[in-house]
């Protein structure tokens, strides 16, 4: 008889919970947000989306997701491997906003450094580097490969904005509704696996 390996358990019950897409979906719609943000140059509310779209994440999680699967306390190790995504993402908001005031007081400088006119130049290139960058780190720290397909489309479509001269925001749109089309699959594939049965959906409505 093989040996049971619970860590391996454990990682299927986490990755099934993030199954369902609807992290995927969000994500999708915040760059597509972002996307109309930048076309109405209004690009620095869309850090706002954030405030509204967690607890909104949370309630969904909570009406698709828990009747299916339950809700279940993961070990400590798993725990701290989404801690450390959390922090991660905190980290992206600090850097973010160090980045900013870093490139502010390149444009209001005397003069611009050398790297800021390369950034300039092939602005395309490093966001798409920079964002497949995130979401590889992020496939890896929650054990969802398919951010890993993510960073490699991204790597494709935000650096092609040199190559067809369209603009940006057209191309983060392009990024955000693969992502909501990807999430949407996604969701419908878990929704068809984990049939929500009569005395779940009680559950889900108390």
């Amino acid at each position: 008889m093989d040996p049971i390996d619970l860590k391996e358990i454990e990682r299927r019950a986490y990755t099934s919970y993030h199954e369902d897409g609807i992290l995927d979906i969000f994500i999708g719609i915040g760059v597509l947000i972002a996307a109309g943000y930048m076309m109405t140059d209004l690009f620095w509310m869309a850090g706002a989306s954030v405030a509204v779209f967690t607890p909104l994440y949370i309630q969904v999680k909570r009406s698709i997701t828990f009747p299916r699967l339950g809700q279940v306390t993961f070990s400590r190790r798993r725990t701290g491997r989404s801690k450390k995504t959390v922090l991660f993402i905190a980290l992206l908001n600090v850097v973010g906003l160090l980045l900013g005031v870093v490139f502010f007081s390149a444009v209001t400088g005397p003069s611009s450094p050398a790297w800021f006119d390369f950034v300039v130049r092939w602005y395309g290139v490093v966001l798409g580097v920079v964002i497949a960058g995130v979401e590889a780190v992020f496939a890896h720290l929650s054990d969802l490969e398919r951010f890993n397909w993510y960073a490699a489309v991204t790597l494709v479509v935000i650096p092609s904005v040199h190559l067809l001269g369209t603009p940006l925001f057209a191309h983060l749109a392009v990024l955000g509704a693969v992502v909501t089309a990807a999430g949407l699959y996604q969701l419908q594939r878990f929704r068809l696996k984990y049939p929500l049965v009569a005395g779940d959906a009680e559950v889900a409505g108390d």
